[in-house]
């Protein structure tokens, strides 16, 4: 009988517990899906010259702002980026809206690619 009950008892343990993992994965997808991450539209590369944009999506914020391949970033927020995880992390903080750059074009020679 003793038996029996723990038997028991281990499976609404185990029950409840499922119960719990399924609504703490609903809220993550639920957050996840109203979560929208900054995106400027360009893939960012770091080279010996500084931060140089490699990729720019068309039709995104760094096409219609003027960015284009080969375009080395001076400064975010008035903060001086040499690698670029300092600069995500510099576009982030403050959120992206906010952020705002200085860019110089690359002479075509200085070109990691």
């Amino acid at each position: 009988m003793i038996d029996s009950l723990r038997m028991r008892l281990g499976a609404v343990v185990l029950a409840l517990l499922t119960v719990a993992a399924v609504v703490f994965a609903v809220l993550n997808f639920q957050q996840r899906s109203s979560f929208v991450l900054p995106d400027d539209g360009v893939t960012w590369m770091d080279t010996t010259s500084g931060v140089t944009a490699w990729h720019i999506v068309k039709d995104s914020p760094a096409a219609k702002a003027g960015i284009k391949q080969g375009d080395i970033v001076d400064t975010v927020r008035g903060f001086s980026i040499r690698p670029t995880s300092p600069a995500c992390f510099t576009v982030w903080l403050p959120g992206w809206r906010f952020a705002t750059s200085s860019a110089a074009t690359a002479a075509p020679s200085r070109l990691p690619w």
